[in-house]
Protein backbone atom coordinates (compact mmCIF):
# COMPACT_ATOMS: atom_id res chain seq x y z
CA UNK A 1 0.00 0.00 0.00
CA UNK A 2 1.80 3.07 -1.04
CA UNK A 3 2.43 5.50 1.97
CA UNK A 4 3.18 8.91 1.54
CA UNK A 5 5.01 11.29 4.03
CA UNK A 6 7.63 14.04 4.28
CA UNK A 7 9.23 15.04 7.16
CA UNK A 8 10.93 18.25 8.29
CA UNK A 9 14.20 17.08 9.08
CA UNK A 10 16.61 19.94 10.16
CA UNK A 11 16.83 23.84 9.96
CA UNK A 12 19.83 26.04 10.95
CA UNK A 13 19.24 29.82 10.76
CA UNK A 14 21.66 32.58 11.25
CA UNK A 15 21.58 36.10 10.80
CA UNK A 16 24.76 38.08 9.44
CA UNK A 17 26.00 40.41 6.92
CA UNK A 18 22.07 42.34 7.02
CA UNK A 19 20.56 38.51 5.78
CA UNK A 20 18.97 35.82 7.27
CA UNK A 21 20.76 32.70 6.50
CA UNK A 22 18.11 29.41 6.27
CA UNK A 23 19.63 25.92 5.85
CA UNK A 24 16.96 22.97 6.23
CA UNK A 25 16.42 19.67 5.17
CA UNK A 26 13.25 17.55 4.03
CA UNK A 27 13.20 13.88 4.41
CA UNK A 28 10.73 11.68 2.21
CA UNK A 29 9.79 9.28 5.33
CA UNK A 30 6.87 7.23 3.22
CA UNK A 31 7.71 4.44 0.81
CA UNK A 32 7.11 6.15 -2.75
CA UNK A 33 7.93 8.75 -4.86
CA UNK A 34 6.66 12.51 -3.59
CA UNK A 35 4.66 14.78 -6.13
CA UNK A 36 6.22 18.19 -6.24
CA UNK A 37 5.60 20.13 -2.84
CA UNK A 38 6.62 23.26 -1.55
CA UNK A 39 8.61 23.71 1.64
CA UNK A 40 8.14 27.26 2.96
CA UNK A 41 10.16 29.34 5.16
CA UNK A 42 8.59 31.33 8.26
CA UNK A 43 9.00 33.56 10.83
CA UNK A 44 6.48 32.87 13.77
CA UNK A 45 5.96 34.59 17.51
CA UNK A 46 6.91 31.33 19.12
CA UNK A 47 8.15 27.92 17.98
CA UNK A 48 5.20 26.69 16.61
CA UNK A 49 4.90 26.81 12.86
CA UNK A 50 1.26 27.63 12.08
CA UNK A 51 1.39 28.44 8.03
CA UNK A 52 -1.49 30.64 7.52
CA UNK A 53 -1.04 32.14 10.39
CA UNK A 54 2.51 33.01 10.69
CA UNK A 55 4.30 35.23 8.15
CA UNK A 56 6.08 33.38 5.16
CA UNK A 57 9.32 34.98 3.80
CA UNK A 58 10.67 32.56 1.44
CA UNK A 59 9.55 29.15 -0.09
CA UNK A 60 11.30 26.41 -2.55
CA UNK A 61 9.90 23.82 -4.40
CA UNK A 62 10.84 20.25 -4.14
CA UNK A 63 10.03 17.65 -7.22
CA UNK A 64 10.77 13.84 -7.45
CA UNK A 65 12.01 13.27 -4.09
CA UNK A 66 12.41 9.36 -4.38
CA UNK A 67 11.36 7.20 -0.85
CA UNK A 68 14.25 7.42 1.74
CA UNK A 69 16.19 10.36 0.46
CA UNK A 70 16.77 14.21 1.61
CA UNK A 71 16.29 17.32 0.14
CA UNK A 72 18.56 20.55 1.14
CA UNK A 73 18.76 23.52 0.42
CA UNK A 74 20.50 27.44 1.68
CA UNK A 75 18.26 30.52 1.39
CA UNK A 76 19.47 34.33 2.13
CA UNK A 77 16.71 36.54 2.77
CA UNK A 78 17.26 40.45 2.96
CA UNK A 79 16.31 41.55 6.98
CA UNK A 80 15.63 44.92 4.72
CA UNK A 81 12.20 43.14 3.78
CA UNK A 82 11.65 41.91 7.65
CA UNK A 83 9.47 43.41 9.75
CA UNK A 84 11.27 44.80 12.97
CA UNK A 85 10.70 42.63 15.94
CA UNK A 86 11.80 39.06 17.77
CA UNK A 87 11.20 36.00 15.82
CA UNK A 88 11.77 32.22 15.69
CA UNK A 89 12.54 31.14 12.40
CA UNK A 90 10.79 27.89 11.29
CA UNK A 91 10.18 25.61 8.12
CA UNK A 92 7.65 23.93 7.13
CA UNK A 93 7.30 20.88 4.64
CA UNK A 94 4.57 21.22 2.46
CA UNK A 95 3.11 24.03 3.84
CA UNK A 96 0.08 23.80 0.79
CA UNK A 97 -0.93 20.82 1.52
CA UNK A 98 0.01 19.10 -1.48
CA UNK A 99 0.38 15.52 -0.72
CA UNK A 100 -2.15 13.13 1.31
CA UNK A 101 0.43 12.50 4.41
CA UNK A 102 0.03 9.38 6.51
CA UNK A 103 1.67 11.68 9.24
CA UNK A 104 0.84 15.06 9.21
CA UNK A 105 2.98 16.72 12.60
CA UNK A 106 6.13 16.30 11.54
CA UNK A 107 5.73 18.55 9.25
CA UNK A 108 7.34 21.89 11.27
CA UNK A 109 10.52 22.65 12.77
CA UNK A 110 11.53 25.84 14.13
CA UNK A 111 14.67 27.08 15.46
CA UNK A 112 15.55 26.65 19.01
CA UNK A 113 15.78 30.32 19.79
CA UNK A 114 14.22 33.60 18.92
CA UNK A 115 16.23 35.90 16.85
CA UNK A 116 15.77 39.77 17.00
CA UNK A 117 15.46 41.09 13.64
CA UNK A 118 16.24 45.31 13.52
CA UNK A 119 18.34 47.77 14.31
CA UNK A 120 19.17 48.44 17.83
CA UNK A 121 20.80 51.57 18.52
CA UNK A 122 23.05 51.91 21.44
CA UNK A 123 25.95 54.69 23.03
CA UNK A 124 28.85 52.72 23.74
CA UNK A 125 31.47 55.55 24.89
CA UNK A 126 29.99 58.62 25.73
CA UNK A 127 32.46 61.62 28.25
CA UNK A 128 32.18 65.10 28.69
CA UNK A 129 34.61 67.76 29.39
CA UNK A 130 33.57 71.31 30.82
CA UNK A 131 35.95 74.20 29.54
CA UNK A 132 34.49 77.90 30.84
CA UNK A 133 30.67 77.98 30.21
CA UNK A 134 30.91 75.23 27.47
CA UNK A 135 30.97 70.90 27.67
CA UNK A 136 32.22 69.34 24.82
CA UNK A 137 30.87 65.66 24.48
CA UNK A 138 32.68 62.74 22.51
CA UNK A 139 30.26 59.78 22.09
CA UNK A 140 29.76 56.70 20.06
CA UNK A 141 26.66 54.77 18.82
CA UNK A 142 26.66 51.60 17.28
CA UNK A 143 23.73 49.51 15.78
CA UNK A 144 24.61 46.34 17.61
CA UNK A 145 20.72 45.11 15.76
CA UNK A 146 20.64 43.13 13.26
CA UNK A 147 19.44 45.19 10.51
CA UNK A 148 20.62 49.00 9.56
CA UNK A 149 19.26 51.53 10.72
CA UNK A 150 17.97 54.12 8.46
CA UNK A 151 18.92 58.20 9.06
CA UNK A 152 18.73 60.55 9.87
CA UNK A 153 18.10 60.42 13.55
CA UNK A 154 19.03 62.49 16.33
CA UNK A 155 21.46 61.60 19.50
CA UNK A 156 20.56 64.10 22.27
CA UNK A 157 22.47 64.99 25.44
CA UNK A 158 20.81 66.21 28.87
CA UNK A 159 22.09 67.08 32.18
CA UNK A 160 21.35 64.64 34.92
CA UNK A 161 20.92 64.49 38.76
CA UNK A 162 21.84 60.34 38.41
CA UNK A 163 22.19 58.39 35.94
CA UNK A 164 19.22 57.22 35.16
CA UNK A 165 17.28 59.20 32.00
CA UNK A 166 13.97 60.67 32.64
CA UNK A 167 11.85 63.13 31.94
CA UNK A 168 13.17 66.13 34.41
CA UNK A 169 16.52 65.71 32.76
CA UNK A 170 17.71 69.44 31.27
CA UNK A 171 18.62 68.88 27.65
CA UNK A 172 22.25 70.03 26.34
CA UNK A 173 21.64 69.79 22.57
CA UNK A 174 21.78 67.18 20.02
CA UNK A 175 23.53 66.11 16.84
CA UNK A 176 21.99 64.28 13.74
CA UNK A 177 23.45 61.32 12.33
CA UNK A 178 22.54 61.47 8.44
CA UNK A 179 24.11 58.26 7.29
CA UNK A 180 22.58 55.08 7.38
CA UNK A 181 23.82 52.77 10.21
CA UNK A 182 24.56 48.36 9.29
CA UNK A 183 24.65 45.63 11.48
CA UNK A 184 27.92 46.39 14.18
CA UNK A 185 28.25 50.09 12.01
CA UNK A 186 29.13 53.35 14.45
CA UNK A 187 29.01 57.16 14.66
CA UNK A 188 31.04 59.01 16.30
CA UNK A 189 31.34 62.70 17.10
CA UNK A 190 32.51 65.64 19.53
CA UNK A 191 30.62 68.89 19.83
CA UNK A 192 30.81 71.59 22.36
CA UNK A 193 27.61 73.08 23.83
CA UNK A 194 26.70 76.16 25.92
CA UNK A 195 25.69 75.00 29.46
CA UNK A 196 21.62 76.16 30.15
CA UNK A 197 21.96 79.21 31.81
CA UNK A 198 18.65 78.18 33.67
CA UNK A 199 20.37 74.90 34.63
CA UNK A 200 19.79 75.16 39.05
CA UNK A 201 23.80 74.50 40.76
CA UNK A 202 24.30 71.12 41.68
CA UNK A 203 26.20 67.98 40.73
CA UNK A 204 25.01 66.52 37.25
CA UNK A 205 26.01 63.29 34.99
CA UNK A 206 25.73 63.91 31.17
CA UNK A 207 23.19 61.18 29.50
CA UNK A 208 23.13 60.30 25.79
CA UNK A 209 19.67 59.14 24.15
CA UNK A 210 20.36 57.62 20.79
CA UNK A 211 17.64 58.15 18.61
CA UNK A 212 15.80 60.70 21.44
CA UNK A 213 13.41 61.28 18.87
CA UNK A 214 12.17 57.52 18.00
CA UNK A 215 13.03 57.81 14.85
CA UNK A 216 13.92 54.42 14.05
CA UNK A 217 11.58 51.34 15.58
CA UNK A 218 14.44 48.82 17.31
CA UNK A 219 14.33 45.71 18.70
CA UNK A 220 15.49 47.18 22.09
CA UNK A 221 14.37 50.49 23.07
CA UNK A 222 15.51 50.18 26.89
CA UNK A 223 18.99 50.62 25.69
CA UNK A 224 19.64 53.61 24.03
CA UNK A 225 20.79 55.74 26.91
CA UNK A 226 24.12 56.03 28.57
CA UNK A 227 25.66 57.96 31.35
CA UNK A 228 29.14 59.06 31.96
CA UNK A 229 31.37 57.82 34.59
CA UNK A 230 31.69 60.65 36.47
CA UNK A 231 30.03 63.69 37.17
CA UNK A 232 30.30 67.56 36.94
CA UNK A 233 29.80 70.51 39.12
CA UNK A 234 27.66 72.83 37.98
CA UNK A 235 27.57 76.85 38.77
CA UNK A 236 29.14 79.60 39.25
CA UNK A 237 32.31 79.51 41.52
CA UNK A 238 33.44 82.90 43.18
CA UNK A 239 36.97 83.66 44.24
CA UNK A 240 39.00 86.30 46.03
CA UNK A 241 41.20 85.56 43.02
CA UNK A 242 43.90 88.50 44.71
CA UNK A 243 44.17 91.06 48.05
CA UNK A 244 46.43 93.58 49.42
CA UNK A 245 46.57 95.73 52.13
CA UNK A 246 48.24 98.93 51.85
CA UNK A 247 47.49 101.29 55.52
CA UNK A 248 46.89 104.96 55.04
CA UNK A 249 46.55 107.22 58.13
CA UNK A 250 43.68 105.84 60.32
CA UNK A 251 42.76 103.88 57.05
CA UNK A 252 43.31 100.89 55.04
CA UNK A 253 43.90 100.23 51.60
CA UNK A 254 42.03 96.82 50.43
CA UNK A 255 42.45 96.16 46.80
CA UNK A 256 41.48 92.94 45.75
CA UNK A 257 39.49 91.47 42.02
CA UNK A 258 37.06 88.86 42.37
CA UNK A 259 37.15 86.18 39.66
CA UNK A 260 33.89 83.85 39.12
CA UNK A 261 35.99 80.24 38.10
CA UNK A 262 32.83 78.32 37.56
CA UNK A 263 31.06 78.03 34.74
CA UNK A 264 27.44 79.91 34.74
CA UNK A 265 27.58 83.74 35.41
CA UNK A 266 26.99 84.84 38.70
CA UNK A 267 24.50 87.42 39.87
CA UNK A 268 25.42 90.68 42.05
CA UNK A 269 27.16 90.02 45.38
CA UNK A 270 28.87 91.71 48.08
CA UNK A 271 32.30 91.36 49.32
CA UNK A 272 33.20 92.13 52.76
CA UNK A 273 36.47 92.84 54.08
CA UNK A 274 37.72 91.79 58.02
CA UNK A 275 40.35 91.81 60.16
CA UNK A 276 41.69 89.08 61.55
CA UNK A 277 44.13 88.14 64.13
CA UNK A 278 45.89 85.25 62.25
CA UNK A 279 45.53 84.72 58.53
CA UNK A 280 42.52 82.89 58.11
CA UNK A 281 39.05 84.01 58.05
CA UNK A 282 36.65 83.06 61.13
CA UNK A 283 33.15 83.79 63.09
CA UNK A 284 35.39 86.37 65.58
CA UNK A 285 36.91 88.31 63.04
CA UNK A 286 36.12 92.16 62.49
CA UNK A 287 33.96 93.32 59.38
CA UNK A 288 35.23 96.79 58.85
CA UNK A 289 33.95 97.65 55.39
CA UNK A 290 32.33 95.99 51.45
CA UNK A 291 32.27 96.72 48.50
CA UNK A 292 28.89 95.40 46.09
CA UNK A 293 29.40 94.07 42.43
CA UNK A 294 26.58 94.82 41.30
CA UNK A 295 27.17 93.66 37.73
CA UNK A 296 27.89 90.28 38.24
CA UNK A 297 30.34 88.32 36.86
CA UNK A 298 30.50 85.93 34.04
CA UNK A 299 32.21 82.79 33.86
CA UNK A 300 35.37 83.71 33.97
CA UNK A 301 35.16 87.36 34.10
CA UNK A 302 37.15 89.08 36.96
CA UNK A 303 35.56 92.57 38.47
CA UNK A 304 38.61 94.45 40.33
CA UNK A 305 38.10 97.59 43.08
CA UNK A 306 40.05 99.21 45.84
CA UNK A 307 37.78 100.27 48.76
CA UNK A 308 39.03 102.49 51.55
CA UNK A 309 38.51 100.91 55.22
CA UNK A 310 38.67 102.85 58.07
CA UNK A 311 40.25 100.99 61.20
CA UNK A 312 38.93 102.93 63.80
CA UNK A 313 36.84 100.19 65.33
CA UNK A 314 39.53 97.43 66.13
CA UNK A 315 41.20 97.19 69.36
CA UNK A 316 45.03 97.86 69.15
CA UNK A 317 47.10 94.86 68.36
CA UNK A 318 48.02 93.33 64.60
CA UNK A 319 45.78 91.54 61.99
CA UNK A 320 45.63 90.59 58.82
CA UNK A 321 43.17 91.59 56.14
CA UNK A 322 40.50 89.18 54.74
CA UNK A 323 37.83 89.19 52.15
CA UNK A 324 35.06 87.35 51.81
CA UNK A 325 33.51 86.94 48.13
CA UNK A 326 29.62 86.66 48.60
CA UNK A 327 29.46 87.30 51.95
CA UNK A 328 25.64 87.37 51.98
CA UNK A 329 25.48 84.21 50.06
CA UNK A 330 23.47 85.75 47.30
CA UNK A 331 24.89 83.71 44.58
CA UNK A 332 24.39 79.77 45.41
CA UNK A 333 27.57 78.17 43.97
CA UNK A 334 29.48 74.86 43.23
CA UNK A 335 31.58 75.90 46.02
CA UNK A 336 31.47 77.62 48.70
CA UNK A 337 34.55 76.86 50.96
CA UNK A 338 36.89 78.83 48.91
CA UNK A 339 35.26 82.48 48.98
CA UNK A 340 38.06 83.91 51.45
CA UNK A 341 41.59 85.20 50.99
CA UNK A 342 43.47 87.15 53.39
CA UNK A 343 46.59 88.88 52.47
CA UNK A 344 49.97 88.38 53.73
CA UNK A 345 51.24 92.25 54.55
CA UNK A 346 50.94 92.37 58.69
CA UNK A 347 48.26 95.87 59.78
CA UNK A 348 50.17 97.05 63.39
CA UNK A 349 46.45 98.38 64.34
CA UNK A 350 46.38 101.43 66.76
CA UNK A 351 47.73 104.79 68.63
CA UNK A 352 51.58 105.26 68.72
CA UNK A 353 52.80 108.53 70.77
CA UNK A 354 55.94 109.56 70.02
CA UNK A 355 57.81 112.68 71.12
CA UNK A 356 58.26 114.29 67.61
CA UNK A 357 60.46 117.39 68.59
CA UNK A 358 62.46 118.65 71.87
CA UNK A 359 64.46 121.44 72.65
CA UNK A 360 66.07 122.53 76.16
CA UNK A 361 67.99 126.12 77.62
CA UNK A 362 68.94 127.13 80.56
CA UNK A 363 66.78 130.33 81.85
CA UNK A 364 68.22 131.65 85.59
CA UNK A 365 68.23 128.12 87.65
CA UNK A 366 65.22 126.89 85.22
CA UNK A 367 64.96 124.26 82.78
CA UNK A 368 62.73 125.73 79.77
CA UNK A 369 61.39 122.65 78.16
CA UNK A 370 59.71 122.80 74.28
CA UNK A 371 58.21 119.59 73.21
CA UNK A 372 55.87 117.94 70.66
CA UNK A 373 54.03 115.01 71.29
CA UNK A 374 52.60 113.09 67.77
CA UNK A 375 50.47 110.32 67.50
CA UNK A 376 51.68 108.84 64.26
CA UNK A 377 49.74 105.74 64.90
CA UNK A 378 46.67 104.96 62.95
CA UNK A 379 43.55 105.49 65.51
CA UNK A 380 43.16 108.33 67.84
CA UNK A 381 45.28 108.39 71.49
CA UNK A 382 43.41 109.51 74.41
CA UNK A 383 44.88 112.36 76.44
CA UNK A 384 48.07 111.62 78.31
CA UNK A 385 50.98 113.25 80.15
CA UNK A 386 54.40 113.78 78.89
CA UNK A 387 56.93 113.52 81.56
CA UNK A 388 60.88 114.97 81.77
CA UNK A 389 64.28 113.34 83.40
CA UNK A 390 67.22 114.83 83.96
CA UNK A 391 69.77 112.57 82.87
CA UNK A 392 73.55 112.39 82.83
CA UNK A 393 73.78 110.00 79.91
CA UNK A 394 71.15 109.60 77.22
CA UNK A 395 69.53 106.39 78.49
CA UNK A 396 66.62 106.83 80.91
CA UNK A 397 67.10 104.60 83.92
CA UNK A 398 65.54 104.63 87.91
CA UNK A 399 68.84 107.25 88.91
CA UNK A 400 67.52 110.18 86.83
CA UNK A 401 65.84 112.95 88.72
CA UNK A 402 62.12 113.64 87.87
CA UNK A 403 61.87 117.18 86.38
CA UNK A 404 57.90 117.90 85.49
CA UNK A 405 55.50 116.93 83.08
CA UNK A 406 52.52 118.49 81.14
CA UNK A 407 49.48 116.55 80.01
CA UNK A 408 48.19 116.63 76.58
CA UNK A 409 45.08 115.88 75.23
CA UNK A 410 43.70 113.40 72.58
CA UNK A 411 44.96 113.08 69.05
CA UNK A 412 43.69 112.03 66.14
CA UNK A 413 45.56 110.09 63.82
CA UNK A 414 48.67 112.16 62.02
CA UNK A 415 48.03 115.26 64.52
CA UNK A 416 50.72 116.73 67.24
CA UNK A 417 50.35 118.93 70.11
CA UNK A 418 53.19 120.93 71.47
CA UNK A 419 53.60 123.18 74.67
CA UNK A 420 57.02 125.08 76.27
CA UNK A 421 57.00 125.15 80.14
CA UNK A 422 59.44 126.09 82.68
CA UNK A 423 60.66 123.75 85.56
CA UNK A 424 63.09 124.27 88.45
CA UNK A 425 65.65 121.13 89.29
CA UNK A 426 64.50 119.82 92.16
CA UNK A 427 66.31 120.68 95.52
CA UNK A 428 69.65 118.62 96.01
CA UNK A 429 69.96 117.96 91.89
CA UNK A 430 73.72 116.87 92.08
CA UNK A 431 75.90 119.36 90.31
CA UNK A 432 76.62 118.32 86.17
CA UNK A 433 75.64 118.57 82.99
CA UNK A 434 72.46 117.13 82.40
CA UNK A 435 70.29 115.81 79.12
CA UNK A 436 66.72 116.12 78.99
CA UNK A 437 64.74 112.39 78.35
CA UNK A 438 61.20 113.06 77.26
CA UNK A 439 58.41 110.21 78.04
CA UNK A 440 55.02 110.56 76.67
CA UNK A 441 52.59 108.74 77.64
CA UNK A 442 54.48 107.93 80.85
CA UNK A 443 51.49 106.54 82.81
CA UNK A 444 50.80 104.17 80.39
CA UNK A 445 46.82 105.10 79.83
CA UNK A 446 47.07 104.61 76.05
CA UNK A 447 47.56 101.12 74.91
CA UNK A 448 49.59 102.00 71.53
CA UNK A 449 50.90 99.72 68.67
CA UNK A 450 53.45 100.97 65.88
CA UNK A 451 54.43 100.05 62.14
CA UNK A 452 56.85 97.88 63.46
CA UNK A 453 54.60 96.45 65.99
CA UNK A 454 56.49 97.47 69.16
CA UNK A 455 54.07 98.97 70.52
CA UNK A 456 54.95 101.34 73.46
CA UNK A 457 59.00 101.02 72.65
CA UNK A 458 59.17 104.36 70.73
CA UNK A 459 57.67 106.86 73.87
CA UNK A 460 61.36 108.35 74.33
CA UNK A 461 63.29 111.02 73.05
CA UNK A 462 66.51 113.06 74.62
CA UNK A 463 67.18 116.34 74.17
CA UNK A 464 70.81 116.88 71.54
CA UNK A 465 72.45 118.76 74.28
CA UNK A 466 72.65 119.31 78.20
CA UNK A 467 72.26 122.32 80.36
CA UNK A 468 74.24 122.70 83.52
CA UNK A 469 73.16 122.14 87.13
CA UNK A 470 72.62 124.61 89.04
Amino acid sequence: TPQRGVQAFSLNASVAGGNLSVSDTVFNDGNVKLNPFRVGIYLSADNVITPGSDTLIDSRTVVDLQKGATSSATQSISLATIPTGTYYVGMYADDLFQISEVNEGNNAKASSSAFDIGPNLKEILLSGTITGGNISISDTVQNVGSATATAPFNVSFYFSTDTAFDGGDTLIGSRTITSDLGANGTSSASASYPIPPALSVGTYYVVSFADSGNAVTETNEGDNTRATAGNYNIGPDLVVFSLTANPSGGNVIASDTERNQGNQAAGPFEVSFYLSSDNTLDGGDLLIGSRTVAAGLAVNATNSASTTLSLASASPGDYFLCALSDSGTAVPETNDTNNSKCATTVLHVGPDLKVFSLTISKSAGNVSVSDTEQNAGNQTAGAATVTFYLSLDQTLDGGDVLLGSRNFPSLAVNTTNSGTNLFTPPGGTAAGNYYVIAVTDSGNVVTENNSTGTGETNNTLVSSITVPIP
